[in-house]
């Protein structure tokens, strides 16, 4: 029973994470709504209920704040608190309960000096110095080289991979760019 548990405490965890990756901005009833799709192990019965309160409006109920850990630490933040709540039943009557609680945490565009969705891509030309945070939902490129230099003085996250031996089109850093 408490594996049941688990495995439907993880397949809520990944359907709430599916919805925001659909939709940006869910109702409280939408995220609600997804205790309906419980998990069809045999032998299993589900009780699986996403608690989230609701505004007047039905968006989740939220409050700002700021980041305090992780790559975003510093940032404020739209955060949504959302329950997680389990139970496993097997057939013979063992039972196993669990909860999570987690938090979605909607970010603002406007804190970073660069935000791309797709691929981000910095190369040598003339010096650059930049400032402000940089974030790619893609795969973010740097190349140096050719006697100048690519500075940044905050945080550089991407959502792929940061790399600094190929240029976006395939070629590599090692010729004179």
């Amino acid at each position: 029973a408490y594996y049941d548990a688990e495995a439907g405490m993880e397949k809520m965890t990944a359907d709430l994470g599916a919805l925001y990756e659909k939709t940006k901005s869910p109702t409280a009833a939408t995220i609600t709504n997804l205790g309906n799709d419980k998990p069809g192990l045999p032998d299993v019965g589900y009780n699986y209920v996403f608690n989230v309160q609701a505004n007047p409006d039905g968006s989740p109920k939220s409050r700002v704040q700021t980041i305090s850990a992780g790559d975003f630490a510093g940032l404020s933040a739209q955060i949504i608190p959302i329950n997680l709540d389990v139970t496993a039943t097997r057939i013979s009557g063992a039972q196993a309960h669990m909860t999570r609680d987690v938090e979605v945490a909607q970010i603002p565009v406007f804190q970073f000096g660069v935000f791309s969705d797709s691929d981000l891509s910095y190369f040598a030309g003339p010096n650059f110095d930049f400032g402000g945070r940089v974030h790619t939902n893609g795969d973010l490129y740097l190349a140096e080289g050719n006697g100048s230099t690519l500075t940044f003085h905050d945080k550089l996250t991407a959502h792929g991979e940061v790399i600094r031996q190929t240029l976006v089109n395939g070629l590599t850093t090692s010729g004179n760019y």
